[in-house]
This record gives structure tokens, sequence and C-alpha cells, in this order.
């Protein structure tokens, strides 16, 4: 038996739905599926709202579980394609990720220098498009009010496998990007100044095991 989205019952049939006349409502929490703030809550252990399983047998091209487009058609505010957010709605909760990736190669063997990749970012602006603005493939941000009385810090790299790294990060420039780092504002962790007629220019400060170190800056 159907339903009104085109799902039936034994074998799976799906059918386009259609939204080229759909009209958009005054609505500004709420959802095509979901009204206002109405939550709807799972018990189950390792429940999930929304499951796809959509496997690829292409020899070539980009297969994805699902793509989603957020065009922006005149000046103003932001446009999102994706807003993701893990919210405690209770005390004692459990850890809260706002995104997780995973990519799974499992054991199975793979040639051709392939790349495996949990999360990927890029800014794609073709040629004749300028802007007077900032690009950034990631932006890591933090709003907290409140300070953890662990530790509070913008990123965390770490190891869990059983099979050691070659290291913690790689960068590939091809020769297009002058500098490393750009620091904005490095108020708290980098001292400009160095001793008076050295080349020392100033020190990085950075928290290890055995206590605060620093990286000798130098001018060139």
């Amino acid at each position: 038996m159907g339903n009104k989205f085109g799902f039936h019952s034994g074998t799976l049939k799906c059918k386009k739905i259609d939204f080229t006349n759909a009209t958009v409502g005054p609505e500004t929490s709420g959802s095509i599926f979901s009204v206002g703030s109405s939550w709807l809550n799972h018990r189950a252990a390792g429940s999930c709202g929304f499951k796809l399983m959509c496997s690829n047998s292409s020899t070539s091209g980009d297969f994805a579980t699902m793509r989603l487009r957020a065009g922006s058609l005149v000046a103003g505010s932001a446009t999102v394609c994706v807003n993701a957010s893990a919210s405690a709605r209770a005390n004692s909760h459990g850890n809260l990720y706002g995104v997780q990736g995973y990519a799974q190669p499992n054991g199975y063997t793979s040639t051709g220098n392939k790349y495996v990749c949990g999360l990927y970012a890029c800014i794609d602006r073709t040629a004749g498009g300028t802007s007077d603005g900032y690009d950034w493939s990631a932006w890591i941000d933090t709003h907290i009010a409140v300070k953890s009385s662990g530790s509070s810090y913008l990123l965390r790299l770490s190891h869990n496998g059983t099979i050691a790294n070659d290291g913690c990060i790689t960068v590939y420039n091809g020769g297009r990007m002058p500098v490393l780092f750009n620091f904005e504002d490095a108020a708290g962790f980098l001292t400009e100044t160095g001793d008076a007629g050295s080349t020392k220019a100033g020190y990085l400060a950075v928290s290890t095991p055995v206590g605060t170190k620093y990286i000798q800056l130098v001018t060139a």
C-alpha cells in the first residue's frame, strides 16, 4: 500500500516529490515534516531520526547519498546550505557533536592513490567572480559564555587507532601560499618583541605537559 510520499510496502519504490508550484509559508521555525518547536522523541539506544542507505556501483563520477543546494538569489542575509546542531535538553547530558563525518574503507584494498577523508571543505569560486571579503575553507568558532572546568580549545587533533601515523598535520601548498600562518589577533600567546639589537623578533607561547614553552621568532 502506498502513501502520499510515494513509498510502497514490499518492493521499495520512490517517486519524485515535485515542489515546483509549492508556496512557501510564513513559518520560520518549522519545516516540511515538523511544525514549530515540536520534538519527536527517540528512546531506543542508537536510534536516529532519518536514515538513508544507498550503495554505488558506478565506476566513475562522484556519487552522493544526498545532494543539497542552497542558492543565494539576492543581496542580503547569509545563505546556509546545512545547519546542524546538537543541543542539550537535560542535565548530565552525554557528548554533543554538531556534525560527525566518517570515511570507512574498512578492510578492503584500494589502488590508484585514492584519498580517504572524513571531512572535506572547499571554496569554489569560478574565474571572473570577485570578492572584497574573506575566503576560509573552514571556520571554527566558539560562542561559549562559561568555560569548561576541563580544557577549552578551538581544535583538537587526536589518534584513537592502533597504527602509528606520519604526523598530525600535512600541508600541501603548490607554491601559491606565501605564508604558513596569518595572525589576525595573536594577543595572549604572541610576544612581538625580542632582544634589542638582535634578529630575535618575538616568541610564540605553546602549552606542553611540563608547562608553557616558547618558539623563537627571528627577523629575516
